[in-house]
């Protein structure tokens, strides 16, 4: 039996990166693209970063109503850091092709590199029209990266103790 999970497949990846800097016509680090990139792959465990949102915001309460239909990580951080080797080698390959670049320390995609194809798919894709798709892509950007407040120390995915 084949079991398939786009975890390991480096074109979703490819994928997943391509619909984060699409949907953010601003650019965003490629910090901020790691975290986007776990929750875009594991959307249920948005209601595991502590402290945000406040707990009786609209926003967590809707985070909260996210159903656990998908997957259960038994150790997030390993399945986080195992992403980030997919992902590297993803965004090189992207910056190899120039479909993104880097400026001032912030992804940027350059859409004139897109197939049209790609742009029709990402536009009618059902998941980027859902609520969680707008909270990775649109909330998490707006969280402090480092620091004992930052998305770091939230998410307990990477260590922040030792942040400037």
């Amino acid at each position: 039996m084949i079991i398939y999970h786009p975890f390991k497949d480096a074109n979703h990846c490819l994928y997943r990166i391509i619909s984060l800097l699409y949907n953010n016509k601003s650019s965003i680090s490629e910090e901020q693209i790691n975290f986007m990139d776990f929750y875009y792959l594991f959307p249920s465990q948005l209601k595991n970063i502590t402290g945000w949102p406040r707990s009786n915001s609209k926003l967590a309460v809707d985070i909260g109503k996210i159903g656990d239909s998908y997957e259960k990580i038994e150790n997030p951080r390993r399945v986080f850091f195992e992403l980030n080797i997919i992902r590297k080698n993803t965004l090189a390959h992207l910056f190899s092709k120039k479909i993104i670049s880097l400026n001032e320390n912030k992804l940027h995609l350059h859409e004139e590199k897109i197939p049209t194809e790609l742009i029709n798919k990402l536009e009618s894709d059902s998941f980027r029209k859902g609520f969680e798709y707008s909270v990775i892509a649109k909330e998490i950007p707006k969280i402090k990266f480092k620091g004992k407040n930052g998305l770091k120390a939230k998410t307990n995915l990477m260590e922040y103790r030792y942040d400037n």
